[in-house]
């Protein structure tokens, strides 16, 4: 993923009501697709470093997304089991090296996004405040932050005297 493209990640999930985010999740998750399918056509052992670390990222969108979930809603429950065969889906796609998984999990996800697109279109709440993309994330250069913290604490100076 391109620095232009975590950035531009960025400010839409600052700029996102809660529904809006999961929508931006789907958007992640689509990107990081993209780039394993374009790495699986591609040759050489550093296309498939970018195969197997786009799963990963995939899969690691679909995790947010699952622990995202609120159970006190029955359709969590169904939602659960879908992420799970996506899941499913992408690890046979890591060992395989087939489109065909990969696309059998996109088509899930689509139409799960479409859905959530509709839900968002229907939520007039304010944006989130709170911090989702890190500093840590902006090292790294290659992935957006689904979340996490750090704690910056600043150092005393000792005083002499």
């Amino acid at each position: 993923m391109t620095a232009e493209t975590i950035a531009t990640f960025t400010r839409k999930i600052v700029a996102s009501n809660r529904s809006e985010l999961i929508c931006v999740l789907y958007e992640i998750y689509f990107s990081y697709e993209q780039e394993a399918i374009e790495a699986l056509t591609g040759e050489g052992k550093e296309a498939g470093d970018t195969y197997t670390k786009a799963l990963r990222q995939c899969g690691q969108v679909v995790r947010h997304l699952k622990d995202a979930l609120d159970f006190s809603y029955k359709i969590s429950y169904s939602l659960y089991a879908l992420y799970d065969f996506v899941e499913r889906q992408l690890a046979k796609a890591m060992y395989e090296q087939k489109v065909e998984r990969i696309q059998s999990a996109g088509k899930i996800m689509r139409d799960l996004e479409e859905s959530f697109v509709q839900v968002a279109k229907q939520d007039a709440s304010r944006p989130m405040t709170c911090l989702l993309y890190t500093s840590d994330a902006a090292d790294e250069e290659d992935s957006v932050d689904l979340g996490g913290r750090r704690n910056i604490t600043k150092k005393k100076k000792k005083s002499i005297g």
